[in-house]
């Protein structure tokens, strides 16, 4: 039964939304481990409530698909209540260690920025499929995700520091990518069958003859998202890196945002 609800969770890749705020903290210059782990299950916990929202607002679609027949709620291991109680359970513990970090530090603005992020996060569950490019949503919700991990270290916005600001915008820009090109493709036989409205259907991919159709308006989009995003990688090198005198530290920054 544990697995299941770690399928319902996608665990297997809430590294990637749990490391958001880790690399806001990183980029202003925060290397206690103690407080990044901290910071990494506020992430988590906030990973788990969104995709078990987005998989309960689903259910329907998801239903008539064979694809997603072995997720926990289409197979019927776990019940619609029983993930009502885990997503909300998930988002309490993610705000709990949040104030947590905010009562040690006397700052307790962060923990607003990191219910604006929540919000986007719980529109983008809402209205994922009725609307085409709604993964904006979610993309502004990882925004605020890694700007939360930035100023849970300074409680000030004006404090934020440029690198930080280019590592809120990188992260958002590879969400998008991750949504609109690489979701959007995966799910792009659902969605049509469903009726979903995405940004990928909207672009006209589609399904012929049970070969996947990518129109060039579709890839033009692709690769104009992964040209920003590769400006925005090199971008510290030219507005915040000291070239003559880089600390080790700075070479550990640049990976963080790199990967």
């Amino acid at each position: 039964m544990i697995r299941e609800y770690l399928k319902l969770a996608r665990s297997y890749n809430a590294v990637l939304t749990g490391i958001s705020p880790v690399m806001g903290a990183i980029s202003m210059q925060q290397y206690n481990i103690f407080l990044l782990l901290l910071l990494f299950f506020v992430g988590f916990f906030g990973h788990t409530y969104g995709f078990i929202l987005n998989d309960i607002m689903d259910y329907k679609i998801d239903k008539t698909s064979k694809v997603e027949s072995s997720r926990p709620l289409i197979s019927g291991t776990i019940s619609i209540k029983k993930a009502w109680t885990f997503a909300i359970l998930a988002l309490i513990l993610s705000f709990v260690i949040a104030f947590y970090i905010s009562f040690t530090t006397n700052s307790f603005f962060p923990l607003i920025i990191l219910l604006i992020s929540a919000v986007f996060v719980t529109i983008y569950d809402l209205i994922s499929k009725k609307l085409p490019f709604m993964d904006i949503f979610v993309v502004l919700g990882i925004f605020f995700l890694i700007l939360y991990g930035a100023i849970s270290q300074v409680g000030n916005i004006s404090d934020i520091t440029t690198l930080a600001w280019v590592v809120c915008l990188l992260g958002s820009i590879q969400t998008l990518f991750m949504q609109v090109v690489a979701g959007g493709i995966k799910d792009v036989e659902n969605d049509l069958l469903s009726g979903g409205k995405t940004g990928a259907i909207f672009l006209g991919v589609r399904i012929i003859d049970s070969k996947l159709v990518i129109p060039m308006r579709f890839k033009a989009v692709a690769y104009f998202i992964q040209i920003i995003d590769l400006l925005f990688v090199i971008l510290p090198f030219f507005i915040v890196w000291n070239i003559s005198r880089p600390s080790s530290m700075v070479y550990f920054q640049f990976t963080i945002i790199k990967n």
